[in-house]
């Protein structure tokens, strides 16, 4: 017969080692190692890692493997950038960080908790360098310096108090500071050398004193937007770093933290057990990012980031206008924080306290100006009887809407308990005086609660109780409340105001029923008012302001605290409400969906105060507040499997719950949810095992690799009914292999830009050289690819490496190494690989029974392949290799070479094609099957465009 031409130059299909290679597609490959073929027609090499920055040089950090990155981006710049000075608030005089000169005897002190300066014409400098900063900060960018003098005094002389500026500081130029007692801001630019510039402040003059205290630099967010990455590095040596928080800006190119992070740094959760590492938990939602520790240690504190913006006071000059790093728990307010004095107190509120005068005790003790204890009376005791547990009058007084209220002769305070008639009740037991003035009143408990965030409310302190024995029918009134400063602390920041309740203690429900609230910017708006009708007045800029005259003639029982936030006032029914104990409570995964924040396998404390994890219980928030997890919107599906959830994600109206050994799917589109289908071994074991594409959502186990388009759950490795690889193969490191379930925990990434999945076998960097499979969505394809999520194939490391991201490009991103701590990404831009393998199907040539003579292999191909292994075998057999003849120019030179194609690179604009012939005749005749082997070295400008084999089918006999 005539000699046949057997073309290839289709290779969209991929890996296929499930079934036997001479069953397999013809664009179907036995293996392909460090190779791509997403381009439809041609072979090249497959990209790798490329290094995107640095945290550190120096330091040794820990990583914890396949967690701890999170990227984002927000409208506000400076994410991350807090007080930069170190020790500028407690501790001025720790070690050496501040430096104090002077010209003469006088100038600069430093002290445990301020400086001070006095001098007699002395000049004197304090200054931090940037090495002692706790951040470098950034050049020719807005600073503001707050900062609080105290015991002034000059006299004489031309008195000088400023930010030093110019070539070697911090600040662009001299900047003039206020010269009285009190807390200022000063807001500049810096230097275009800041970063290594000292930060320094300058006093001199002929008789002057100062006590200068809580020192903060801070930078001053825009809202131009930028894009950020938080790295979670674990303890470095002797703890130093204690599970700093890093955030890398994408306008800067730099981290937030580059020296030496302390606790001003965003840090994760303190305290922590020694040497632990823990594993973050980040969730954005609507610009504010709350985290949580997956392991839910022992010490394990929510925590909430964001931008605040607001005003205080009812003017634009207070504000807090900040990133905020603070606890996600809705704190209620304290003794402490709700101060109460008389009105010829002198105010001088302190930050984040209400001071409250209460002269009359919250009334003005007027009689029947009002209808609080409307029931109240005064009386005098019978003379005669038995009076053990009564109080019998000698005139009509009681009635029956009196039982639960107060009752006091002289000293003796007891509860009407029981009615018998106007002029006999019962009471505790007590022993009345007779002939003696009694008074019978109801009491008031007055309770008061954080509004955080505009919406969020804590549960109610109980702070005091009012009771005007003698005065029936009396108006509640506060005279004044005092507040100042910008509320912009870690504590107050999301503090947005406070609500006042009372309960009568004569009333069995103990309903809290609401009094007023009190906005720190809009003022105070009584139970029955709309608007805010009470507004801030001004007495001291910045720290005093009041809202005075407050009256309230009748109590309000038309809204209560359960019907303004939907739950009791119980933290025994709330999720991470009041855990006065600060031990460890938190969530191991958490998604947003219809404005509601569901967390998953929660530990916290039962009834009992017991602490106990409970792994397959969801909690849901309340509409658009995403702290508040009332305990009856628990979602259970399945209970006491022996699995817990391990991560949530969303598509579609539908929340995917995977456990370790199912997936739940759950319709979330409705206000109840309902269980919609349930895939056995279809869980994962790890949450970096979970992403999510434009396609839906794709997760990876030891069974396959699946993708959820909100329809129906697919397994990747099967196409047309077909599965591409062998599941119990597990010689991954030849890539031959599925995943092992006992010593595996792949991690999954996805490339929007090529539509690809990035699977990667072990982020602990233990096994396997961190390598992948990459998966094409388009062509449906599978290819690995060895050692490439690090940078160097030939360096052989496997490093530690986080979960992946996609950044704000759409780049894949990950953390990776221990020491260094280098910042990677993706790139699909061939690299040369020293590893590369091409092995084809066994070529049966549509004719299996039928024996054939191959003549040559004609390949079309560019690029440097001169050290590329390319052999064939016969008839099935892999264990041996026969040589084609070595090429020059393309044709055959007649000597057996194991190496047979040239060195293209010197031009590959255009394709180089090579005839290989084999090198001993017999050993390509009588054949019933072939099978192409390219293994070795290749640059990254190596392509192969087809492959044409020609051959012929001799006589059948």
């Amino acid at each position: 017969m005539a000699k046949q031409v057997y073309k290839i130059d289709q290779f969209h299909g991929g890996v296929n080692n499930n079934a036997d290679p001479r069953d397999i597609k013809d664009h179907e490959f036995v293996e392909l190692r460090d190779i791509v073929i997403n381009n439809i027609g041609q072979i090249k090499t497959m990209g790798r890692g490329a290094l995107l920055n640095y945290v550190f040089e120096t330091d040794s950090l820990t990583n914890s493997y396949g967690y701890g990155l999170f990227a984002f981006s927000h409208d506000y710049t400076m994410a991350g950038h807090h007080s930069l000075l170190r020790n500028g608030i407690t501790n001025q005089n720790s070690g050496s960080i501040w430096t104090a000169t002077t010209n003469g005897l006088y100038g600069w002190t430093k002290n445990n908790g301020n400086f001070t300066y006095a001098a007699q014409g002395d000049v004197g400098v304090i200054y931090q360098t940037a090495n002692n900063r706790q951040d470098r900060g950034f050049n020719s960018t807005n600073y503001k310096l707050t900062y609080t003098v105290a015991g002034y005094s000059e006299s004489g002389g031309t008195p000088v108090f400023k930010i030093k500026g110019g070539s070697g500081e911090f600040a662009n130029t001299d900047q003039n500071l206020t010269r009285a007692n009190g807390t200022y801001t000063k807001t500049f630019l810096s230097h275009s050398s800041a970063r290594t510039g000292k930060f320094s402040i300058q006093a001199s003059g002929s008789t002057m004193n100062i006590v200068l205290s809580n020192l903060k630099l801070e930078p001053i967010a825009v809202n131009t937007g930028d894009n950020y990455l938080f790295n979670y590095r674990g303890p470095g040596a002797n703890n130093v770093f204690e599970d700093v928080i890093f955030t890398y800006s994408f306008n800067q190119g730099t981290y937030a933290v580059q020296e030496k992070p302390s606790s001003d740094t965003l840090n994760f959760s303190f305290p922590r057990e020694q040497g632990a590492t823990i594993y973050p938990q980040y969730n954005l939602i609507d610009g504010n990012i709350r985290l949580s520790d997956r392991k839910k240690g022992e010490y394990n504190i929510l925590k909430w980031y964001g931008y605040i913006e607001r005003n205080r006071w009812g003017t634009t000059s207070v504000k807090c206008n900040k990133w905020i790093y603070t606890d996600a728990e809705l704190l209620s307010p304290t003794d402490t924080n709700i101060v109460l004095s008389g009105s010829g107190s002198s105010y001088s509120p302190d930050e984040g306290k209400l001071e409250i005068s209460t002269d009359y005790g919250f009334s003005n003790m007027v009689a029947e100006s009002g209808k609080w204890n409307p029931n109240g009376v005064v009386g005098t005791s019978a003379s005669s009887g038995n009076a053990l547990r009564k109080l019998i009058s000698n005139s009509a007084v009681f009635s029956s809407n009196m039982v639960g209220m107060s009752v006091k002769m002289g000293s003796s305070v007891s509860i009407i308990t029981g009615f018998e008639s106007e002029t006999i009740v019962h009471t505790e037991s007590i022993t009345w005086s007779d002939s003696t003035a009694f008074q019978v009143y109801d009491s008031y408990d007055l309770g008061f609660t954080w509004v955080y965030d505009g919406n969020q409310e804590s549960l109610i302190h109980n702070r005091t109780s009012i009771a005007e024995p003698t005065k029936k029918n009396f108006s509640f009134f506060i005279q004044d409340i005092a507040a100042g400063h910008a509320w912009d602390t870690s504590f107050t920041g999301r503090i947005t105001g406070a609500n006042m309740y009372y309960r009568k203690n004569s009333d069995t429900s103990k309903t809290w029923y609401h009094l007023l609230e009190i906005d720190l910017n809009k003022g105070l708006r009584k139970s029955d008012q709309e608007d805010f009708t009470t507004t801030w007045t001004q007495i001291t800029s910045i720290t005093e302001y009041h809202l005075q005259d407050t009256f309230i003639s009748e109590p309000p029982t038309f809204e209560t605290y359960e019907t303004r936030n939907g739950f009791k006032n119980d933290p025994t029914e709330l999720f991470n409400m009041n855990n006065d104990d600060q031990v460890g409570v938190g969530y191991s995964t958490g998604v947003f969906a219809n404005r509601q924040f569901y967390i998953g396998n929660i530990k916290m404390a039962n009834k009992d105060g017991i602490y106990k994890n409970h792994g397959d219980m969801m909690l849901k928030s309340l509409p658009n507040k995403f702290d508040l997890f009332p305990l009856n919107r628990k979602v259970e599906v399945s209970v006491q499997d022996g699995d817990e959830i391990v991560h949530l994600d969303t598509y579609a109206d539908r929340l995917l719950q995977y456990k370790k050994n199912k997936l739940h799917i759950i319709n979330i589109s409705q206000e109840i949810e309902f269980l919609e289908d349930t895939y056995m071994y279809k869980g994962v074991k790890n949450p970096y095992a979970v992403c999510r594409t434009d396609y839906g959502i794709a997760w990876v186990n030891d069974l396959g690799c699946y993708l959820y388009d909100g329809k129906e759950v697919r397994n990747l490795l099967e196409h047309e009914g077909f599965s591409r690889f062998d599941v119990h193969i597990r010689d991954l490191d030849s890539s031959n292999g599925w995943f092992n379930y006992d010593n595996d925990n792949p991690s999954i990434g996805y490339l929007p830009n090529k539509r690809q999945l990035i699977i990667m076998a072990d982020p602990k960097g233990e096994q396997h050289d961190n390598s992948i499979y990459l998966y094409d969505m388009t062509t449906k394809s599978w290819t690995y690819g060895l050692n490439k999520i690090d940078t160097d194939e030939e360096s052989g490391s496997s490093l530690p490496v986080s979960n992946f991201v996609n950044d704000y490009k759409g780049r894949l991103v990950w953390s990776a190494g221990t020491e260094s701590s280098e910042l990677m990404y993706w790139t699909d831009t061939p690299t040369a690989s020293i590893t590369a393998i091409i092995k084809t199907k066994d070529i049966d040539f549509n004719a299996p029974a039928v024996r054939k003579r191959i003549y040559k292999v004609r390949i079309s191909y560019k690029g440097d392949a001169d050290t590329l292994t390319f052999q064939y075998s016969v008839n099935g057999d892999n264990n041996t290799f026969y040589n084609f003849e070595g090429t020059s120019l393309g044709k055959p030179t007649g000597s057996a070479d194991t190496t047979p194609l040239e060195d293209t690179n010197a031009d590959d604009t255009y394709w180089y094609h090579a005839e290989l012939k084999p090198a001993t005749t017999s050993e390509a005749n009588n054949i019933y099957s072939f099978q192409l082997h390219m293994s070795g070295t290749v640059l990254s400008s190596f392509a192969i465009n087809d492959i044409s084999i020609i051959y012929r089918i001799k006589t059948v006999k």
